[in-house]
């Protein structure tokens, strides 16, 4: 029978001591009978020292690169310290140039004269409009090269960065290239500013 649609709607209160810290995306499950279904969307929250963040908090990585090479296409979308959560987004595509770029890992790189920061991206953002341009040109799927990366301004020392996009492929190999792009903090405020 057709139901209506304001009986579609729901609302789940999840106590916070229930969630241990962590990256979760959010899934829809229903069960009907004998039906089930689950469905994932692409949105994200996650919770670090008893702090739920309502989108990915990217971490810090320790990565030693060794026969590093420059063969990416990318592009930086988005740098936005200014949403007063602590965070500052980076986001964009990248791609390993004539790959479709599936299960590779992405780090935002930040580099200064005398710091190097690297941040898992977490966040592998559907891309389809990279799909419909790059990759037409190539033949490829593209739809994976998105991401999303939100830095903790907190654990960057102030100081100007230039930022870096790095690709470790499904057999190991490091693909990297830093932009001209800046993070700049300032040491009177804890917000990245660009």
């Amino acid at each position: 029978p057709d139901v209506p649609y304001y009986y579609t709607g729901y609302i789940a209160n999840i106590p916070e001591d229930l969630i241990n810290d962590g990256v979760y995306r959010i899934g829809i499950y229903l069960k009907s009978g004998g039906k089930e279904g689950l469905k994932w969307t692409e949105k994200y929250f996650s919770k670090s020292k008893n702090i739920i963040f309502t989108n990915y908090l990217s971490s810090q990585e320790k990565i030693k690169l060794h026969n590093v090479t420059e063969d990416l296409e990318m592009n930086i979308d988005v740098i936005d310290g200014s949403k007063n959560t602590g965070l500052t987004e980076i986001s964009g595509w990248a791609i390993v140039k004539g790959r479709s770029g599936a299960g590779d890992k992405k780090y935002v790189v930040l580099r200064s004269d005398s710091d190097e920061y690297t941040y898992n991206v977490g966040i592998d953002n559907t891309r389809k409009d990279v799909t419909r341009v790059k990759g037409k040109e190539m033949n490829v799927n593209l739809d994976d090269a998105g991401f999303i990366a939100n830095i903790p301004n907190d654990s960057v020392k102030s100081g100007t960065y230039n930022i870096g996009i790095l690709i470790i492929d499904k057999q190991g190999g490091a693909h990297f290239v830093m932009t001209e792009r800046k993070f700049i903090k300032h040491p009177q405020n804890e917000g990245g500013v660009f």
